[in-house]
């Protein structure tokens, strides 16, 4: 797949086969994720990847996200708002779950918690686009700290934040792309 065709063809998918993902493939986009421009003294994230019974665990914790988000669902368009309501229930039936994890960080090395969401999420897309060129579907998953404490507690995952998800799997579903407008930049000295 070429760059750019990946880009964007990508979809956030909100709906998934009951087929699993195997771990090969998984193991096949981590090879490949590696490669994202990152500040490699900042490399202090990891991925937790989740399936079977830990999976719906944490997805009936997730679905509290649907009371949280409740704002941001408000700014939505009423056929986004209904996808998201709908995809929060069960998170799409997706297989897999994966998620995002950095250091917690004493006070005085909050300075560098923007340096470590930076470079986690930039090898974080790279992983999605990976995932769509294996077949994958994917759509990211809100994590309150309210939850990613939770979570945190259940993956027994201490001195570590959930920053973010990604459900994942085979996608059941075809979105179309909505319009994407153009970024704001603006030029100085041009």
């Amino acid at each position: 797949m070429e760059l750019l065709e990946g880009i964007k063809s990508r979809r956030a998918i909100r709906k998934f086969k009951k087929q699993e993902v195997p771990k090969e493939t998984i193991e096949r986009i981590f090879e490949d994720s590696r490669w994202a421009p990152v500040v490699a003294a900042f490399r202090g994230w990891d991925f937790v990847i989740v399936r079977g019974e830990m999976r719906d665990r944490l997805a009936d914790l997730l679905t509290q996200n649907t009371v949280i988000l409740r704002d941001l669902f408000a700014m939505m368009d009423p056929d986004s708002e209904k996808k998201a309501l709908e995809y929060y229930k069960n998170l799409g039936d997706a297989p897999t779950l994966m998620f995002v994890t950095i250091p917690e960080l004493p006070e005085e090395q909050r300075w560098e918690y923007s340096f470590q969401i930076l470079t986690a999420t930039t090898e974080f897309m790279q992983i999605w686009l990976l995932a769509h060129r294996e077949g994958l579907g994917a759509c990211g998953i809100t994590v309150p700290p309210y939850i990613g404490r939770q979570i945190q507690e259940e993956l027994g995952l201490g001195g570590r934040e959930v920053i973010y998800g990604l459900s994942l799997g085979y996608p059941d579903e075809e979105p179309i792309a909505k319009p994407h407008p153009r970024v704001n930049a603006t030029y100085i000295g041009y």
